[in-house]
């Protein structure tokens, strides 16, 4: 495989490498479908997603509490990723022959479809365990998170270059192909123990977590292009370190109010070609309103931090509402902007089935402009 100038993959990239480990979504069913806003609302069984002081609010029925979230989201409005992987197929196809005049026709089509698109894709997933004590209540949890951006190169010397082999009826040798496929990414896998307290209507907790980086800068001539190969050994690099999250929760009757710290250890890891990518502290302040049947939540970043799609500066503000019904079903809404225009802004709408107080399963749904669309699933016990 050709690998291209470090100059010039550098330049490339310059808008896609995040270069902080910073992420927009959580992955959790009830927190996704309010767009992630509860950082003061959220409770005992949302668990820590949110905020590590969250499992200390419980009542005194709850004793333990297991749930599985999985989800992802992203924005391909032209179809980037099967349109590269098809091309790449198609050139396969043809290297060596000379391709008629239908299929020159076809390959400059695709070439066009892919041209200046770009595509994001994060997904992710995580278990989560809580059990009350008398001095705390304890929460062990693992969970994951991939980040990948894909951008085309085209170049346009390659439409000529596949229409002079009709013309001259000279073999198509698609090593003379200059078009690329360049892809970013970051894989974050945590795992850790939470511990959360309350005095009265403070509450507070504290997250010591493991983290494992994976950092990915894929690279390939269009007609080898292939989204398995992302994470070969040759595009990735890993590391390891241990972190810190932090969080409060004051409720004052119906009105709550909450601050997290996330990350609160600044950590530095390195790509395969040497750039510094960055795991900082994120601070994010959030009040809201709850009753026996309403939520009411709105939470905003108070410093920006480098988001992990497009590396740019985001600070996120989110809101979100939840209507519960006899504690036996959840209707869910919520919307989140970036505040520096990174990143686009999407809406969100759960639903939540809780029979008994015992089983719960949460759905939502994620979209916003260049048909960005996203889903998660939350499956959960506790009694």
């Amino acid at each position: 495989m050709k690998l291209y100038p470090a100059s010039t993959f550098s330049v490339t990239l310059a808008f896609s490498l995040a270069s902080s480990l910073a992420t927009a979504n959580t992955f959790n069913g009830k927190a996704t479908g309010m767009s992630d806003a509860g950082i003061a609302t959220t409770d005992y069984l949302q668990g820590l997603i949110l905020n590590p002081a969250a499992p200390a609010n419980l009542d005194d029925s709850q004793d333990f509490s297991l749930h599985l979230t999985l989800g992802a989201i992203g924005s391909d409005e032209d179809d980037l990723i099967d349109g590269a992987e098809t091309l790449s197929q198609r050139l396969e196809q043809f290297d060596g022959q000379v391709p008629d005049m239908q299929r020159v026709a076809e390959l400059a089509e695709r070439f066009r479809a892919i041209s200046g698109s770009h595509a994001t894709v994060e997904a992710g997933g995580g278990l989560y365990m809580s059990v009350p004590t008398r001095m705390a209540t304890i929460s062990a949890f693992v969970r994951t998170d991939l980040a990948i951006d894909v951008v085309a190169n085209t170049n346009e010397n390659d439409l000529g270059r596949i229409a002079q082999v009709l013309a001259t009826s000279i073999p198509l040798d698609t090593r003379d192909l200059e078009s690329s496929v360049f892809a970013t990414g970051t894989s974050l896998t945590e795992g850790g123990l939470s511990f959360a307290r309350s005095n009265g209507d403070f509450s507070y907790g504290a997250t010591v977590k493991y983290q494992r980086v994976d950092l990915i800068e894929y690279q390939a001539r269009i007609d080898n292009f292939d989204d398995n190969n992302f994470d070969a050994d040759e595009f990735r690099t890993d590391d390891n370190g241990f972190n810190l999250d932090l969080g409060v929760q004051q409720a004052f009757g119906n009105w709550r109010v909450g601050a997290t710290v996330t990350n609160a250890i600044k950590a530095d890891y390195a790509t395969i070609s040497g750039r510094q990518v960055s795991i900082e502290p994120r601070v994010a302040l959030g009040g809201g309103y709850r009753n026996g049947w309403l939520t009411a939540a709105l939470d905003l970043d108070a410093n920006a931090a480098a988001n992990r799609i497009t590396g740019e500066d985001s600070q996120f503000g989110r809101i979100g509402i939840e209507f519960d019904m006899w504690d036996w079903a959840q209707l869910r809404l919520g919307y989140k902007t970036d505040m520096k225009s990174a990143i686009h802004d999407t809406a969100s709408v759960g639903l939540g089935f809780s029979p008994f107080g015992v089983i719960n399963v949460d759905i939502a749904a994620v979209a916003g402009d260049k048909d960005t669309v996203g889903a998660v699933l939350q499956l959960g016990l506790s009694f």
